[in-house]
């Protein structure tokens, strides 16, 4: 029994080799649970409830947070206290993992719409606007040649639609990682004069707010989803969430009255109007730059 014991006495660390005494049950040098029992199904499953469902996991403490105190989150991040949150680029790379896998039942149903009506309207009140009338648009409708036409233009339009939603399914995460920095520009310029953040500390914050916005519109475009709504619908539930929640978390990180609230939307929408136009200007011109230079 004595042999035994003094076999057991040291132990190296299964996951950063550093030795130890075997009866401590984590690792001292880097925090790793000592595991002494073989793998089972069982096991498996038990430590997945644990690391998903144990109420003290960083990862529902920080939801948790982000709902109640979000400002305590951007804080303590910022500051430096971070051992308590979950890192926000991991946690905006489970939001986009969802986020993608929503987007892809969307476009799914999205496809399954009959816009072959859009077209029509579209070139009716077109039609109109250059004086044409309702009786001269009916008789152009029923020329086989212009059906010909319409029904082309109609097929290109649904190959460009596809093609255009099978580019953002497939690179949701790209440009979800894209706009995180503009929107934090965005944010940092607004809230440039109460010098708190530097553009850095914003793009934490506003990591966050992706996130947590990514993760409750996954659940409350799921809900829908299966209740049968309008994918139209749906896009509005995500939109709504992130205008709702950026406006509560800032408000409660900057203490803001109502009027004030009011004050830093505009400032959002006329900042936003500015960097996008810019942005679209400088995309316009590396544009013309590369036809340019490919000559």
């Amino acid at each position: 029994m004595t042999s035994d014991i003094r076999k057991l006495e040291k132990s190296n660390c299964k996951s950063c080799e550093f030795q130890f005494e075997t009866i401590l049950p984590f690792c001292p040098n880097c925090g790793g649970r000592v595991i002494r029992k073989r793998l089972t199904i069982k096991s498996v499953f038990q430590e997945f409830y644990q690391n998903i469902f144990n109420i003290d996991n960083k990862f529902i403490i920080t939801l948790i947070d982000l709902t109640i105190r979000p400002q305590k989150v951007f804080t303590a991040y910022i500051s430096g206290a971070r051992k308590k949150y979950y890192n926000p680029v991991s946690l905006v790379a489970i939001a986009i993992v969802l986020g993608t896998l929503m987007s892809s039942l969307m476009y799914e149903e999205l496809e399954k719409e009959d816009n072959s009506d859009l077209q029509e309207n579209a070139y009716s009140i077109g039609f109109k606007s250059a004086g044409g009338s309702e009786e001269e648009l009916q008789e152009q409708m029923k020329d086989p040649e212009f059906q010909k036409k319409m029904e082309k233009s109609k097929q290109e339009s649904l190959e460009t639609q596809k093609k255009v939603n099978t580019f953002v399914k497939n690179n949701l995460g790209l440009i979800a990682y894209l706009n995180i920095p503009i929107y934090a520009l965005i944010a940092f310029l607004v809230f440039i004069n109460k010098k708190l953040y530097n553009f850095a500390e914003m793009v934490s914050i506003v990591l966050y707010q992706n996130a947590y916005t990514t993760l409750i519109g996954f659940l409350l475009s799921l809900l829908f989803y299966i209740l049968g709504f309008n994918v139209f619908i749906l896009s509005a539930v995500s939109f709504l969430t992130v205008f709702i929640y950026s406006n509560y978390s800032f408000q409660r990180l900057f203490n803001f009255s109502a009027k004030q609230l009011i004050i830093v939307n505009l400032k959002f929408f006329l900042v936003s109007f500015v960097v996008v136009l810019l942005i679209s200007i400088l995309g316009v011109a590396l544009f013309v730059l590369a036809l340019y230079l490919s000559k």
